[in-house]
């Protein structure tokens, strides 16, 4: 058997077709389908990414993001990192190219994995690859959700790899399929779906994704003069953001001044902030923990 048919063995998913990523057919069938790019909009883990962006995404009000330098010098590498990662573990098949994966019970749901490791015994498991300037002590969760939703849809539910070259360093990552995870997916994908088969789009939330969409969305200035809804919410949320924002400068300062100069910062024993530095500028501090 082929790796295609291996695949289909496990009776979860099946092939959809192939199309070269970022083409005119493979936009197509993203925006008919949720994908494990999309779960983390839907569920709100995503940080560059609301679900309110993906809604205007999907009902073609808004173009998706085009992809930046960096997100095509990230693919570039994809290839290279794999044949590194097959060539540090000999005894491991890496299949890559594989195209797009239909879930057998619910063909709007699929899967494009970077692609996929078989073992000596014949297993099957999920293989993602990572290019980030970030350091990573683990994986973000918004990558494990992408990683876990792949694993659902084709059913190769053992767990998967992802190599990522994260801050100059080459590390492997295991992400364990977790169905309760899962389960929460299915229903706010459903939920989507529902919100799309009627045209409503989600409610407001406090990205900056869904902000500068509603910018981009927004027509030309009209000279005239309209009375909030939200108003008192507005003005209430202003004055919190102006406090915490005081509060958040004066505790960054007092740890920029604790550090002294040394790069890790940690509470409890986990790292929470490091110092960064552009050049021969003065370092600055970053957050590493709940930013």
């Amino acid at each position: 058997m082929n790796i295609t048919q291996k695949i289909e063995s496990y009776n979860s998913a099946r092939l959809f077709g192939k199309a070269e990523v970022g083409s005119a057919t493979w936009l197509k069938w993203r925006r008919e389908s949720i994908t494990g790019t999309d779960i983390s909009a839907i569920t709100g883990l995503n940080p560059w990414k609301s679900c309110l962006t993906l809604f205007y995404e999907k009902t073609g009000q808004l173009k998706e993001q085009e992809a930046t330098t960096r997100m095509m010098l990230g693919n570039y590498l994809e290839a290279g990192i794999a044949e590194l990662f097959q060539d540090l573990n000999p005894n491991l098949k890496v299949y890559r190219d594989l195209g797009t994966f239909s879930k057998v019970d619910a063909p709007v749901f699929k899967a494009n994995p970077d692609g996929v490791i078989e073992d000596q015994l014949g297993n099957l498991s999920i293989l993602e690859i990572k290019h980030t300037s970030q350091y990573w002590s683990e994986v973000p969760m918004h990558y494990q959700m992408q990683v876990m939703w792949y694993q659902y849809v084709l059913g190769l539910k053992n767990p998967a790899t992802l190599v990522a070259v994260t801050g100059g360093d080459l590390k492997q990552f295991v992400v364990e399929y977790n169905e309760t995870l899962i389960q929460g997916c299915i229903e706010a994908s459903q939920h989507f779906l529902g919100l799309l088969e009627l045209d409503v789009a989600p409610d407001y939330d406090g990205s900056g994704s869904t902000y500068e969409t509603v910018r981009e969305l927004t027509g030309d200035i009209i000279d005239q003069v309209k009375e909030l809804d939200c108003g008192t919410e507005l003005l209430a949320a202003k004055q919190i953001f102006d406090a915490a924002e005081e509060n958040l400068n004066k505790y960054k300062s007092q740890a920029l001044a604790e550090l002294d100069g040394t790069k890790v910062g940690t509470w409890g024993g986990i790292e929470i902030v490091r110092l960064a530095q552009r050049g021969t500028g003065k370092p600055y501090l970053t957050f590493t923990k709940g930013n």
